[in-house]
């Protein structure tokens, strides 16, 4: 068990977070095998991304299923870095678009769970670096 002296010592070695750093706190990214055989690696999504997901919604009276799932296929289409071992970066948000935009709902529902999976990590991470 730790005494208190050590304690204080732990906590003033750290050193203060440089804003490269910081901008890292929260991310995770993983990889998981949503189906047999289709595997996939995901990453968390910075504040500036999510607002731009949000910003594409249409405002007007589109059905909420029809928005929540555009919602959907636009973080997708953001957060793929791979599926089954074929990286995708930030030149293919087009092509994984159009890819989530054809899938069968309860598909795209399993991906999307996955991002979910991601976003849930993403918190017990940044509560585990809060300072108490």
């Amino acid at each position: 068990m730790q005494n208190v002296e050590e304690k204080k010592k732990e906590e003033q070695s750290v050193k203060p977070l440089d804003l490269k750093d910081i901008s890292q706190l929260g991310y995770v990214q993983k990889t998981k095998e949503v189906f047999k055989g289709v595997t996939m690696t995901l990453q968390t999504l910075s504040a500036s991304r999510q607002h731009q997901i949000l910003s594409m919604l249409p405002a007007n009276n589109v059905d909420a299923l029809a928005k929540y799932t555009q919602m959907q296929v636009e973080t997708l289409a953001l957060a793929t870095l791979a599926i089954n071992d074929k990286k995708y970066s930030e030149a293919d948000v087009d092509t994984l678009r159009q890819f989530y935009a054809g899938l069968q709902s309860k598909v795209l529902q399993e991906f999307y769970a996955f991002y979910t999976e991601l976003v849930m990590d993403q918190e017990s991470v940044l509560v585990g670096l809060k300072k108490t």
